[in-house]
């Protein structure tokens, strides 16, 4: 939980992680959310991920091995208070079939995130904030039991788990239609509708377009 002041405008941060025996082989991707000081997103841009590589001022890129991200804060919005960076796997797998993971800033920074016995899918690793006008790195390890519905929900887009859903194991998927996204982020937050097209494309990657949820706008 150290934080470590930032003294350069560039640099790149590296999410590592290595799988334990017995590991399924499911897909473990990064990525990372610029945030605002309540801690969303703005729109589509803030969210850079493997089918978005580059945020929309070209401050944060997804690096060609999709491992770890080239930043630069001079070309960062002023909105923008923290970038985010998370880990989401894809599949039967939890943070517990990791033997290891650890987020790094080369020659400045780096942390193991503990994930032994863990059953989240999908993890904030660490981020970066501005706080009086300095820059500083902060590891994280907030783990989601649902993955990357419930990850990025809370970057921005508002929804609970409905009440009168079927119970059972967290990767259930009950039989019901999911949230419209596009439409009812039109009608409750026209400034996320834009969000809900990259984010859409990255549910259907991990299976989610499924899930029974409610917005709670």
């Amino acid at each position: 939980g150290q934080n470590t002041a930032i003294e350069s405008t560039t640099m790149s941060v590296h999410v590592s992680n290595k799988t334990a025996p017995g590991f399924s082989g499911s897909d473990v991707d990064v990525s990372a959310f610029l945030l605002t000081a309540d801690d969303k997103v703005r729109n589509d841009g803030d969210f850079i991920f493997f089918n978005q590589t580059k945020s929309a001022d070209g401050a944060v890129a997804l690096q060609s091995d999709m491992k770890g991200f080239d930043i630069n804060l001079a070309k960062l919005d002023a909105a923008i208070e923290k970038i985010a960076f998370t880990l989401v796997i894809d599949g039967g797998d939890t943070l517990g079939n990791l033997e290891s993971l650890s987020i790094e800033i080369p020659g400045v920074a780096s942390a193991d995130i503990p994930v032994s016995g863990r059953s989240e899918k999908a993890v904030i690793v660490g981020q970066l904030y501005r706080r009086n006008g300095q820059w500083k790195f902060k590891p994280i390890g907030q783990g989601f039991e649902g993955g990357l519905l419930p990850l990025s929900i809370s970057f921005g887009v508002d929804a609970v788990e409905d009440d009168d859903s079927p119970a059972g194991p967290v990767e259930s998927k009950p039989q019901s239609k999911g949230i419209d996204l596009e439409k009812r982020l039109s009608e409750k937050a026209p400034q996320l509708i834009n969000l809900a097209k990259p984010l859409k494309i990255a549910l259907e990657k991990h299976d989610l377009t499924q899930e029974k949820a409610k917005d709670a706008f």
